[in-house]
């Protein structure tokens, strides 16, 4: 076996070592857990982000537009009407 790989190991390296990475990793779930539900839930929040912006455009689309008169429903003697 070669001894020089483990020359320059000993104990102390690596429960020191070990306890950084604990300590990384204690750190790393917490953000985590508290991320999960946004990265969850961001292909609805790209939809919604969508449906805004589609809603914007219809309320500017109905702005640009010239007004259109309405024709409003005359009052019926419930006689058929075949020419207007």
């Amino acid at each position: 076996m070669n001894t020089n790989l483990f020359q320059g190991l000993s104990l102390a390296k690596v429960l020191n070592g070990l306890n950084k990475t604990l300590g990384l990793v204690n750190q790393a779930i917490p953000l985590y857990n508290s991320f999960k539900p946004i990265l969850k839930n961001a292909n609805s929040l790209m939809k919604i982000v969508d449906l805004m912006n589609t809603k914007d455009n219809l309320k500017e689309q109905v702005k640009e537009k010239p007004n259109v008169k309405r024709i409003e429903k005359k009052e019926s003697n419930n006689l058929p009407t075949f020419f207007q």
